[in-house]
């Protein structure tokens, strides 16, 4: 017996209970669940569960029945109240009959026991029998005097099942088991097939990646080796549960390897003598629903601090919206309890139903309203308030907080909030509304409104003294330092030093904010103005120090210096250069230069903080603005299953995206603040670049970019010394770049080794970068201009990132590009072998070598089948091999056109473009004597025949393995 219900608790209600009466029973949550499952179980009757407020149950009815295989099942709809379906429409779309859940347990027992026996399609005409046309035409089914089977009938249903599913992978026909794994591997969770003994005997595909493992390597394991990497079951096994119950049992778990939470479910399956000889175990990722769980309940507690006043009324609305979900006759109550005006209306203002809330704000009864447009009793005081919200409603189906000015039946005028949503009576449109008087609210706001323009009056006064201050203090002419007294005052710490200090003593003022006096100005205590601040900071009088001389290795000059203590015990000197007051004016008119160069540094300064903080800004709220938003949708009760997987998925995406953006802000600030460390350790740069093309692959293929990669060295040449995180940071953020800035065509990525130095490139033929502005896009913050942060987003951070990891490997970056035709950026590392290489090997690996190789063309589309190809040519075969790759096949056409020193084609023969077929056609025109390996995995005679007819001197069969490769290379070039 199939269960399909959405509600958890109305599921395990109706499973429970037929479990208990004897019935085998399988329950699931949604329709495309239901037909997945019966593609692999035999059903004898479809409970079908409807929620009369938000329901999809008819759509299920017609996909069941659409489906040939599935038609002849008996579908019972199960429900809480009768009056709520129609129910001439769920006989037309199929269904068998309806029953209330409401009933008593026996009943509700007899009822299912009774469409069993009456509910059997005639094979033959395809129509629902008399007996089960008459049961549901009745509402009170539960009274009909049906005889209850016996339980031996029961229990031999019960045990007719189990040997089915038990043997249905085992003992099936192929076609079955493809079915079975095709199932399997649809299903979003993690199945696995576990027996008794807990070894492993199947696993899906999502068991695989969770695992990072291959088939082979799980299947005849034990469960908890693989799963925990543990020798023996943990303490809150389900498994172990089931052992003990011999039922389905349920935990959540944390998993600390994987870092996730997950829902574990267990469920035993029974042989022909009861006994249990295999478990179900499905694994459910819910770290997001924990994640919104505990995001639910922080701002639950930020919302219940906001407004403590509204506290209970709001409570009390939820618990009356919880308790409406469960039960119509609670929604009615809480209806008509609520405190705020309750009133449901259709479109164009005629009002259905109202609370006593309504009655006690309005005056209106039910008598005088019902049936009454809004506009007859001309309640809005402000009509366009009203098309507002049905505009509102029409466009996105629910308004909150709309406040507007309402009169009541005695004429008052009555300020208010109303939210309102779309819902649907007898499958037409209504409007329900909750409004709110917000008198003395309003109250509230407005002396708040007026003791916030107080406090702004007085922070724009503080702001503006501020800013007056710190205007003068830049823009004197005379130097000032600001002094923190040590020690008594034996010695006093730099606190601020202006622009005119900086420019007089000739020190900047980073090399002096926060060191001390004796440290910067080392003979400063032979001076009488070291001598002056400790008097000063002892005695608080202001004191005026005549002009002195003062010299050291880097300053000379005459002072004159103003000296007195703040009350915050700080000490200010005041002092001017008196030394060159003949050429004064000259300086003056140099120093109002350097002046104009600082303003202009400092509006330029001003300008890119701003951009920065407006991209920030913007890459921060985008994405946290889709988990909040989309998080608050996922309380709703009334999405349906694929809007809420959907709605997960956004809130998935947007938190990558926020981490990102965060990860990239914190590592610019470890690498600029020289905090970051290498550790260098064996790193293949062919696996970094293979992870790299697997990882940017898909997204690529996305954007109709050809991503492909050229390997300079064999897997031992390439294995070097060097951080593999920085490499990868490096590597992923010029793809990232090249893919974000290519609108179509190609991104080549690889390497090779010149004068032992490993030179790492990324070539795109993306929009470009102009020659000005190719030392810019370094910086941090920094793009080409500022239209393209606003086309492609993004804080300009990844090519920095990209240049402080190179840099920190002790090598350097730089790139080659032309505006609209492309770029080209390459890394320059020191060449770090593993395994040292005597001078021979490494002339042969440098470019420029000049030993003979033998050049072979490799035919191939797709990339990943060329870097397998690749791999076992450098490997295996016995011969030093210079690769060509061509990806389609005019391409090898003209690669052979223009190379006359190919000596081997390996060509695949289905390809896009121009077919394998076509191409050594053509190539054998011009090249008759070029060997030309067919690569297929076609494997007739006929498409062997064919391929040797187009031209084909030889065909392997893909997969191709390595003893067979060698053996066919062997073979053509050096023919006996």
């Amino acid at each position: 017996m199939l269960i399909i219900e959405e509600s958890f608790e109305r599921r395990n209600f109706i499973n429970n209970f037929l479990k208990k009466e004897g019935y085998y029973t399988c329950p699931v949550d949604s329709g495309v669940n239901a037909i997945a499952t019966l593609a692999t179980i035999q059903t004898d009757i479809i409970l079908l569960g409807f929620n009369p407020i938000n329901s999809n149950s008819f759509d299920v009815l017609k996909s069941l029945k659409k489906d040939k295989s599935l038609k002849q099942i008996p579908v019972l709809i199960c429900t809480n109240e009768i009056d709520d379906i129609d129910i001439s429409e769920a006989k037309k779309l199929g269904a068998v009959g309806v029953i209330s859940t409401q009933l008593a347990d026996n009943a509700f027992f007899k009822i299912i026991d009774q469409f069993i026996s009456a509910s059997k399609i005639n094979e033959k005409t395809g129509l629902i029998s008399e007996e089960t046309e008459k049961l549901s035409n009745k509402k009170e089914a539960n009274i009909i005097p049906l005889e209850k089977k016996n339980n031996k009938e029961i229990v031999s249903k019960k045990e007719e099942f189990s040997p089915k599913l038990l043997n249905i992978v085992d003992d099936a026909n192929p076609k079955i088991k493809n079915k079975w794994e095709q199932t399997i591997n649809s299903i979003d969770d993690i199945l696995i097939i576990i027996n008794k003994d807990f070894i492993i005997e199947d696993i899906n595909i999502k068991g695989l990646e969770l695992l990072k493992k291959t088939k082979r390597e799980v299947v005849g394991k034990k469960c908890f080796n693989v799963i925990h990497n543990v020798s023996s079951p943990k303490e809150f096994c389900p498994i172990c549960k089931s052992v003990l119950t011999k039922e389905t049992e349920i935990v959540e778990h944390y998993g600390e390897i994987f870092g996730k939470w997950f829902s574990l479910k267990s469920s035993p399956v029974f042989d022909e003598k009861g006994e249990i000889v295999k478990y179900i175990d499905i694994m459910r990722d819910i770290s997001v629903l924990k994640d919104i769980e505990n995001l639910a309940k922080k701002q639950k507690k930020e919302y219940q601090s906001l407004n403590e006043e509204l506290k209970q009324t709001n409570e009390e609305l939820l618990l009356a919206k919880e308790k409406a979900e469960a039960s119509r006759i609670k929604y009615k109550a809480a209806f008509h309890t609520s405190p705020d005006a309750v009133n449901i209306n259709k479109l164009d203002g005629e009002y259905v139903e109202i609370s006593e809330g309504f009655t006690k704000l309005t005056g209106y009864t039910k008598e005088e309203v019902i049936g009454k447009l809004s506009s007859d009793i001309n309640i809005w005081i402000i009509p366009e308030d009203r098309v507002k919200l049905v505009d509102a409603l029409k466009k996105d189906g629910v308004i909150e907080n709309l406040e507007s000015v309402f009169k009541a039946k005695d004429g008052t005028l009555i300020t208010a909030l109303m939210s309102a949503k779309i819902i649907k009576l007898n499958d037409q449109p209504h409007i329900l509304s909750v409004t709110r008087e917000i008198t003395k609210i309003k109250e509230y706001e407005r002396k708040l409104i007026a003791a916030k323009e107080i406090a702004e009056k007085n922070e724009k006064r503080l702001i503006e003294t501020e800013t007056r201050f710190s205007k003068l203090f830049q823009n004197m002419s005379s130097g000032v330092a600001v002094y923190k007294p040590l020690d008594e005052g034996k010695d006093f710490k730099f606190i601020d030093f202006n622009e005119a200090a900086e420019r007089i003593t000739n020190t900047k003022k980073e090399n002096v904010i926060g060191k001390k006096l004796l440290h910067v100005f080392p003979k400063m205590d032979k001076t009488p103005l070291f001598k002056t601040l400790q008097e000063v900071y002892k005695t608080g009088n202001e004191v005026h120090i005549e002009p002195f001389y003062y010299k050291d290795d880097i300053r000379e000059g005459w002072r004159e210096n103003s000296v007195y203590k703040l009350s915050t015990g700080e000490i200010v000197a005041i002092f001017h250069d008196v030394s060159e007051r003949i050429i004064a004016k000259n300086k003056l008119i140099e120093q109002n230069q350097e002046l104009i160069i600082a303003k202009e540094k400092a509006e330029n300064s001003d300008r890119l903080k701003t951009e920065f903080l407006n991209n920030l800004s913007h890459e921060i709220r985008t994405p946290l603005n889709g988990i909040l938003g989309f998080s608050e949708l996922l309380t709703e009760s009334n999405l349906t299953n694929e809007k809420r997987t959907s709605y997960f998925n956004i809130v998935q995406s947007s938190s990558s995206q926020l981490v990102k953006v965060i990860d990239d802000i914190l590592e610019i600030s470890k690498l600029t603040t020289k905090q970051a460390k290498t550790i260098e350790l064996e790193v293949c740069l062919n696996d970094l670049f293979v992870e790299t093309l697997n990882e940017f692959g898909p997204r690529a293929k996305e954007n109709n970019i050809n991503l492909t990669l050229k390997k300079g060295l064999r897997d031992k040449e390439a294995t070097i010394f060097s951080d593999d995180f920085r490499l990868n940071r490096i590597l992923n953020n010029l793809v990232d770049n090249a893919i974000k800035y290519t609108n179509v065509g190609t991104i080549e990525i690889g390497y090779f080794l010149k004068n032992n130095f490993i030179e790492i490139y990324v070539k795109d033929t993306g929009i470009g970068i102009k020659k000005e502005n190719q030392t810019k896009v370094f910086e941090a913050f920094s793009q080409e201009d500022e239209g393209i942060s606003r086309k492609f987003g993004g804080l300009g951070l990844g090519l920095a990132i990209a240049k402080a990891n190179t840099e920190l490997l002790g090598g350097e970056i730089y790139l080659i590009s032309e505006k609209d035709k492309g770029s080209v950026f390459t890394v320059k590392l020191p060449y770090k072998p593993v395994y040292l290489l005597n001078d021979t090997s490494l002339n042969h690996l440098n470019k420029n070598s000049k030993q003979k190789t033998v050049n072979i063309l490799v035919v191939e589309d797709e990339e990943i089948n060329f870097l397998y190809l690749e791999t076992l040519l450098e490997a295996n075969f016995k011969f030093e091999c210079n690769i060509i790759h061509a990806s389609n096949g005019i391409e090898a056409v003209e690669i052979c056109q223009k190379d006359k020193s190919i000596d081997l084609i390996l060509m695949d023969l289905k390809m896009p473009i121009l077919s394998g077929f076509d191409a050594t056609k053509q190539i054998k025109l011009f090249s008759p004597y070029i060997p030309i390996i067919a690569q297929t995995a076609y494997v007739t005679t006929e498409d062997k025949q064919k391929a040797m007819f187009y031209g084909c001197d030889d065909v392997i069969t893909k997969p191709i393995k390595k003893e067979e490769l060698n053996n066919i290379l062997e073979k053509h070039l050096n023919p006996i």
